[in-house]
């Protein structure tokens, strides 16, 4: 089974999104082939609707629903920690220095 940072980097990495609205994100803010979340969370305040792809659907999918956060380690909080998550990802990749 796949860690949650696994699967929210792999979203982060596929769709452009900002790490903290990720972490926050809610199951019931899935609607259809969308994910909509509150404005009041989306770093402009405004509405937002973001297309998920054939990609994003199958991380989603590959992803159990433990509880209402997506991407949360046990379901009941948010994904939070992201230095943790950097420091995994610089773990499998190789960073080149010019």
């Amino acid at each position: 089974m796949q860690h949650p940072w696994d699967r929210a980097l792999a979203f982060l990495g596929v769709t452009g999104g900002r790490w903290e609205e990720v972490g926050a994100m809610r199951w019931d803010e899935i609607e259809g082939d969308f994910w909509v979340p509150p404005p009041e969370r989306y770093k402009t305040e405004m509405p937002y609707v973001l297309p998920l792809s054939s990609v994003v659907q199958r991380i989603l999918r590959e992803t159990p629903p433990i509880g209402p956060f997506v991407f949360g380690v046990v379901g009941r909080s948010r994904l939070s920690g992201w230095s943790g998550g950097k420091a995994r990802l610089d773990s499998h990749v190789r960073i080149k220095h010019w």
